[in-house]
């Protein structure tokens, strides 16, 4: 049997055979039976890895198309759940309307009321002073009797529309006590589509990462096979080339041209060199992730898709992560293999995550290697996303740090504000005019990296992009803290003393919905525009 090496390995074997020509070590270089021999066998291992790495490919494109047939249900599902969600909050603003409605109504009834009794009082007054006048009186003129007879009568129809406006008014307070209760079954059906829909999100963001990491092994697979294909004829042109007419000039050319192709390699076997780092050198690539029941060997790495940072098992069994040549987090404890377990904690030896129920592990492009269970919840990190150098884009980044509690005041005195008032994850953030309560009030905390974490006074859930995406158009929602890039802001001063809020990890600058200032307008993410609708005043609450 063959073994299998690696295109380091291969070519390593080339350059050895290569030194003993160029050393004129004839009795190995002209000893072409034994040369022939060591070319064969490398051209058979090239053309037995050629035909793996076509294996892979084939494997891969098929995980991606039903990686693609899932994204597609998902789209559907998420859709599906933006519709209930735009559904629900409609009934609540329309019922709000209706409650609002009724109260002034109620107050319209109430003042009516207030009309009548003041009424029906100077009647029952009026009907007294005639009962005297005829109890006193000989005898009782006409006159009087009508009057006395119609006072009577009148105080019998205010006592008929008192009593309709008291109905109508409890009427108009059961309506108002029946559309709270609605309210608060549609706030309650719209807290458990929300978070439905945060779980779909991040099943999203899951599904586009391992779809990533698929094209990824596709381009990697494809690179590799044109590699071995290159070697194998290379070989195979050497073994032709020693059976025709040997010479040591003939053989030196063969071995030159495979050392030069080595030389070009980026790509080493099925390892995707990250910042070209010596650190996983001839190391075996695993994607950006881990997931239940998998494991990661000696000398096999994990790679963030910018390709900045490595999550490793070295070769002496610490288990590292990396930027560059600089090792940035590493465990203490040694071990064979990194075990993810179906309890979902991520184990070395001894050594564990300390939080079960994980469902990935991910090395993230901001240097954090992190755990997250099917919800989305970061459950163990490395904390080294400090490490990470985020670029800002054309912003200048200013070094004076913002701290304190603030209103965040766009134009039209509209404010950030909490929708409802909510103390629940995947609240959205939306615009609503200024008042007093704590959901319009913000914490905001400078951190080392001259970002700031921003959290709501009411609650103390952080701001956060739902499901960390980088698109344009995703949420401002509130979610519990975990320090994670989507819940970070740098904040730029612009002019007249207004400032932009970018989130680090997308880029892209929190902007109102619909380019209107309007009440109840959505704050999401969106690509740079230059417009009023991404700028903002942070007002001391």
């Amino acid at each position: 049997m063959i073994e299998t090496l690696t295109i380091h390995e291969s070519i390593a074997k080339v350059v050895d055979l290569y030194g003993d020509v160029k050393t004129g070590n004839l009795a190995i270089a002209t000893n072409y039976t034994w040369i022939k021999s060591q070319l064969d066998i490398l051209a058979a291992d090239a053309s037995k890895n050629a035909a793996h790495c076509k294996e892979n490919n084939v494997v891969a494109e098929k995980n991606y198309l039903t990686l693609v047939e899932k994204k597609a249900v998902l789209y559907g599902k998420t859709d599906k759940q933006k519709e209930a969600l735009d559904a629900y909050s409609e009934q609540i603003i329309g019922l709000e309307s209706k409650i609002n409605s009724c109260r002034n109504e109620i107050g319209k009834r109430n003042a009516e009321i207030m009309q009548y009794q003041n009424e029906r009082l100077k009647s029952k007054e009026n009907l007294e002073k005639r009962k005297k006048d005829m109890w006193w009186s000989w005898v009782t003129p006409p006159t009087l009797i009508w009057k006395t007879t119609e006072l009577i009568i009148s105080a019998k129809q205010y006592d008929k529309i008192l009593a309709d406006l008291l109905n109508k008014t409890r009427q108009l307070e059961e309506n108002i006590r029946y559309n709270i209760e609605k309210i608060a079954s549609l706030k309650r059906s719209r807290e458990e589509t929300g978070a439905q829909s945060s779980e779909l999100a991040m099943q999203m963001h899951l599904i586009e990462m391992q779809i990533s990491e698929v094209i990824n092994e596709i381009n990697v697979a494809t690179a590799v096979l044109g590699i071995w294909e290159r070697l194998q004829r290379l070989y195979e042109i050497a073994v032709v080339s020693i059976e025709n007419s040997f010479t040591v000039e003939k053989l030196r050319d063969c071995f030159e041209a495979v050392i030069e192709l080595g030389k070009q390699l980026d790509v080493a076997d099925e390892t995707v060199v990250v910042g070209k780092t010596s650190i996983i050198s001839g190391m075996l690539y695993r994607g950006n992730a881990l997931y239940l029941g998998q494991v990661l060997k000696k000398g096999e790495y994990l790679a963030s898709l910018n390709k900045r940072f490595v999550a490793v098992l070295k070769r002496d069994g610490t288990f590292a992560v990396a930027n560059g040549e600089k090792e940035i987090w590493y465990t203490a404890v040694k071990g064979d293999k990194v075990v993810f377990g179906e309890d979902g904690l991520v184990k070395l030896d001894t050594w564990n995550t300390k939080r079960g129920g994980a469902s990935i592990l991910i090395m993230q492009d901001d240097g954090n290697l992190v755990t997250y269970n099917s919800a989305g919840q970061p459950l163990w990190a490395t904390d080294t996303w400090t490490y990470a150098t985020i670029d800002a884009g054309a912003y200048n980044i200013p070094l004076t740090k913002y701290s304190g509690t603030y209103k965040i005041m766009g134009q039209n005195n509209m404010c950030f504000d909490v929708f409802g008032g909510r103390i629940s994850n995947a609240a959205i953030l939306q615009l609503y005019p200024a008042h007093e309560n704590d959901n319009q009030k913000f914490n905001i905390e400078p951190l080392s990296n001259g970002a700031h974490k921003i959290t709501v006074v009411c609650g103390g859930k952080a701001l956060d992009i739902r499901g960390g995406s980088k698109d344009c158009y995703a949420d401002l929602i509130q979610y519990t803290p975990h320090n994670g890039p989507n819940q970070q802001f740098w904040i730029v001063p612009c002019k007249d003393d207004y400032v932009k809020i970018i989130p680090v990890h997308s880029g892209k600058p929190i902007d109102v919905a619909g380019g209107n200032f309007a009440k109840n307008a959505k704050l999401q993410q969106n690509d740079e525009n230059g417009t009023q609708t991404q700028m903002f005043k942070l007002i001391n609450a």
